[in-house]
């Protein structure tokens, strides 16, 4: 049954023939008597219309507006402002009429910043506000009008009328403002932890009895269990302008007292100028050498920056600076990374005065759900601090993370912290790490950590660092771990012929062991050549890794490297040719160097048919290229570096056979000018054999002839050099100040 009002429709929700209340199954509501409760309601409810507006190139977040989708039937809007502001349209939420300029409505938790105006339609008519008052323990707001809404009637409530009662409310639906009429259902609940509670359902709108006489207003969706839910809109406590002006005031000392100015300098990556073009892994955490950040200042002096540093970046980590609420600033020595968060934890080498650090809630957050709460937006772009302080609400919660309980808000998370009125905090938004061997791009997730678990991690760091994830030396930076394997891919018919289609995802995934290393955690646990290699199972993590063995996951050369082309390429494009060997950062590796040393983990595998598991601790791997030794000569203008096992492997060179590897030709040198070539070898210098860089860097002090002897692959050949006077009384520090340079 259809009934249209010349501002809204208004939808009669039945069930068969008639409606229900839920608390009196034996009470049926007839079509007649719903029509007679939507126009005894329907002049009280207004239109509340927020014009949105972009901010500094910020689009509109937050929101309680919820619109009917006529497609899929549910329900679209929510946080997603910048809509509006496209659409040139205002976000449009219901509001009540409580006195002829007081009207109520949901607290939408946008930040001014973004509102252009709000406005109040009824009756076919709009007006704008003057002031807003906020629901201090339920998330509403008053409105207060410039003037009387023509043509609309305020609700008078009664809280003494006696049940069945029911619920109208008006929403946007399928593109028109629609009043609705449900059957209020309550139903007690009892949780583990003690609470007992009504949950209302539909959790928002007027609440009337059988002769649609208004009861109350309901705004939120948990009620007390006895009688209190039953009251009157002008029993609730509010707070005004002027008092949040002052509450907001004193926040901001409290966010300018303990959210500092982190910044963060590292040491430059090593970024080989023969790196492969099929390396991926750079990123800003990997590539800067300076990062500015808030710190949140803990008790005891300590800090906590949330940056979610891999590995790699903190390992370049050099110095970390705090400017301090009284203008001076201090050193932070690194303490540690959190295992499971992305945030470091440092302590300040200079105490600040005065000062514990920011308090934190200690009592369960359940019972801030709906109160007005503070929240704090607080960026770092570059060295300027960016800081927007607005009120929030606790909006429920969820189980996540090794079942801790979380809260949800209505902002965002990154860059996020909330305050109770009393300048405590209560949440900020943290990264979550990534799982071993989960590189999925969209994987990345952000949770709001509760002040109890910061309390609890705080109280036990050693409990809940990342042993791995820490400063190192510019010599262990390119360490990396090993199984001592290469894999063959599988495919499709590779799979079905080995009958492991079933356990590879019909060869998707997995590799066949193609050569395992002497020596190597692999060979000492008797891996073979044939294995199948198909997953990783991490200690303390339940989810086991897929095993990557694709060409993608080498970061070499793709196809057989083009040797006998070599002599054609000129010398500017020395620098990009991809390494022609497989790089030991291959998938099973990096995943192993990702975990951490020392990490316990098992290797799936199937042999002749058989399922098994051999079991490993993720063990350093000896030098490689990029780790290994290396020697600039100035005269020659070459790099070389020694020969590494994966270098023997590729080059077919047993060890004992000498060699170094030649990693880089200066244009226009001695070297390029002979005709040398990166990734060749040198095998002895003036006819005596070299097994190092230092007995390179030996052969070559002072002469002038130098006679190279070079090998291709399989093709020797004699290289003769004249080096100039300064190459030959170059110093050995010179050439290590050069190489490093």
């Amino acid at each position: 049954m259809l009934v249209r009002f010349p501002i809204m429709t208004a939808v009669i929700a039945m069930m068969a023939t008639g409606l229900y209340a839920d608390d009196d199954a034996k009470v049926k509501l007839g079509p007649e008597e719903m029509v007679k409760i939507v126009k005894s309601v329907e002049p009280s409810l207004v239109m509340v219309e927020l014009s949105l507006r972009f901010d500094k190139g910020d689009a509109p977040s937050g929101g309680g507006w919820r619109e009917l989708c006529p497609n899929c039937g549910t329900y679209h809007g929510g946080s997603d402002g910048e809509k509006y502001v496209k659409e040139e349209r205002p976000a449009v939420v219901e509001g009540y009429l409580i006195d002829g300029r007081t009207v109520i409505t949901k607290d939408n938790q946008i930040h001014p910043r973004f509102i252009d105006k709000i406005q109040v339609r009824g009756g076919g008519e709009a007006v704008d506000i003057n002031s807003i008052s906020w629901g201090k323990t339920c998330p509403m707001l008053t409105l207060h009008l410039a003037e009387p809404l023509p043509n609309a009637k305020p609700l008078v409530f009664d809280t003494s009328l006696e049940g069945p009662y029911f619920t109208v409310m008006g929403q946007m639906a399928n593109g028109e403002w629609t009043v609705s009429v449900n059957g209020l259902s309550r139903v007690v609940s009892h949780t583990r932890d003690g609470r007992t509670f009504m949950a209302a359902r539909p959790a928002a709108g007027v609440v009337v009895n059988r002769e649609g006489k208004p009861v109350t207003i309901l705004m939120r969706e948990e009620l007390p269990a006895g009688d209190d839910w039953c009251r009157a809109p002008d029993a609730w406590e509010m707070i005004d302008a002027d008092e949040t002006k002052k509450c907001m005031d004193s926040f901001g000392a409290t966010v300018k007292q303990n959210l500092l100015h982190a910044h963060l300098t590292f040491r430059s990556p090593k970024k080989d100028q023969t790196e492969s073009m099929y390396d991926f892994r750079g990123d800003d955490e990997t590539v800067a050498t300076d990062l500015h950040s808030i710190a949140v200042l803990l008790p005891n002096d300590l800090v906590m920056v949330p940056v979610g540093l891999k590995k790699s970046a903190t390992a370049r980590l050099k110095r970390i600076r705090l400017n301090l609420p009284n203008g001076e600033t201090s050193d932070a020595e690194f303490v540690g990374s959190l295992e499971d968060y992305g945030a470091i934890i440092a302590r300040l080498t200079s105490s600040v005065a005065d000062n514990s650090g920011v308090r934190l809630v200690d009592s369960p957050l359940r019972g801030l759900r709906n109160d007005l709460l503070l929240e704090a937006h607080v960026t770092m772009r570059g060295e300027q601090r960016v800081e927007y302080l607005n009120r929030t609400r606790l909006t429920g919660f969820e189980r996540r993370w090794k079942n801790q309980l979380f809260p949800s808000f209505s902002s965002e998370k990154e860059n996020h912290y909330i305050f109770d009125a009393d300048g405590r905090l209560v949440a900020l938004g943290m990264e979550r790490r990534k799982l071993v061997g989960d590189d999925n791009y969209w994987s990345d997730e952000t949770v709001f950590m509760p002040a109890d678990l910061l309390a609890t991690i705080i109280g036990d760091l050693d409990n809940h660092i990342d042993p791995n994830n820490i400063p190192l030396t510019e010599e262990e930076e390119n360490r990396i771990a090993w199984l001592g394997v290469e894999l063959q891919p599988l495919d499709a018919e590779l799979a079905r012929a080995n009958e492991v289609s079933d356990m590879t995802n019909d060869g998707s995934t997995g590799g066949m062991v193609a050569y395992v290393y002497e020596g190597s955690p692999a060979a000492k646990q008797g891996l073979e050549l044939g294995d199948i290699l198909t997953r990783l199972f991490f200690e303390g993590q339940s989810k086991p890794v897929d095993i990557d063995a694709s060409v993608g996951g080498y970061y070499g050369f793709r196809s057989e490297f083009p040797w006998e082309q070599l002599d054609e390429l000129p010398e500017q494009y020395f620098d990009r040719i991809p390494k022609p060997w497989p790089s030991v950062e291959n998938s099973v590796n990096k995943v192993l160097t990702q975990s951490g040393f020392g990490k316990k983990f098992s290797v799936e595998l199937i042999r002749d048919g058989e399922q098994m598991r051999k079991d490993f601790i993720v063990e350093q791997s000896p030098a490689h290229y990029d780790s290994a030794a290396k020697f600039k000569h100035e005269g020659l203008g070459i790099t070389v570096r020694n020969m590494t096992y994966e270098l023997r492997r590729y080059y077919q060179r047993p060890k004992g056979e000498p060699g170094v590897v030649v990693s880089k030709i200066e244009s226009g040198s001695k070297a390029s000018v002979a005709g040398m070539k990166p990734y060749e070898l040198v095998t002895a210098v003036n006819d005596q054999p070299v097994a190092d860089v230092e007995e390179f860097e030996a052969q070559l002090k002072g002469i002038s002839e130098v006679r190279l002897s070079i090998r291709r692959m399989t093709r020797e050949r004699v290289v003769m050099v004249t080096l100039p006077e300064k190459a030959n009384s170059e110093s050995a520090e010179e050439a290590e100040d050069a190489a490093e340079e």
